[in-house]
């Protein structure tokens, strides 16, 4: 009678050490390219980080006396590579004066040519919803708001180029309407963005809740 033959079993420990070591090599390859086609990304801010990415909040204080918490977090959009590509991507939140914490999709334009030096620099912020209900039953991303200002010392100085009037209503809501003469319920708000956590964020929306 054939005896059955005893195999030795995968070692499950290997199969994860296995996993593991693939997201690390594939981590420090992704860091590697960007160090070399993206070098300012390990720079934003002002001074070298290790992770290529930069994350900041800033309250908006409008003129009809209601204040919005905004949160950024920007990373070098390896989707266009190239020496010279200056792209961002990531994501954001919105604390509305009604109480409402908004999940957004964020973009950023930077100058080409750049290399270490992000310092005195133009960006061009673009925030949009990034409800799945929205986009799935009317393709409506609202609200979206664009932010235009210049790299200081870990912050972010300029302007939301008239995107907040024109994104909410004087109580705070979001504009839902289609009204195309609508000019923005108040004028343009000057906004600075801070370093901070996403953690710093949530605190500081709870507190404004």
């Amino acid at each position: 009678m054939i005896q059955p033959q005893n195999f030795p079993k995968k070692s499950r420990l290997g199969c994860v050490a296995r996993f593991w070591l693939i997201i690390g090599a594939a981590c420090l390859f992704l860091l590697a390219f960007q160090a070399v086609f993206m070098p300012w990304g390990f720079y934003l801010g002002g001074h070298f980080h290790i992770i290529p990415a930069w994350s900041g909040i800033a309250t908006a204080h409008a003129a009809n006396g209601r204040d919005y918490l905004l949160f950024v977090y920007l990373f070098p959009d390896v989707s266009h590579p190239g020496r010279y590509t200056t792209d961002l991507q990531g994501s954001g939140f919105i604390c509305t004066p009604k109480g409402e914490k908004i999940r957004m999709t964020a973009g950023a334009y930077m100058d080409k040519h750049l290399g270490k030096v992000t310092q005195g620099k133009p960006i061009e912020i673009r925030m949009h919803s990034a409800s799945a209900y929205s986009r799935m039953i009317s393709a409506d991303t609202r609200p979206s708001i664009q932010f235009k200002g210049v790299w200081g010392p870990d912050e972010i100085s300029g302007d939301d180029h008239n995107s907040l009037g024109r994104a909410f209503e004087p109580d705070g809501s979001v504009y839902t309407g289609r009204s195309p003469t609508r000019g923005p319920s108040f004028p343009t708000v000057q906004i600075t963005f801070h370093a901070a956590s996403s953690e710093d964020f949530n605190k500081a929306c709870s507190s404004q809740m």
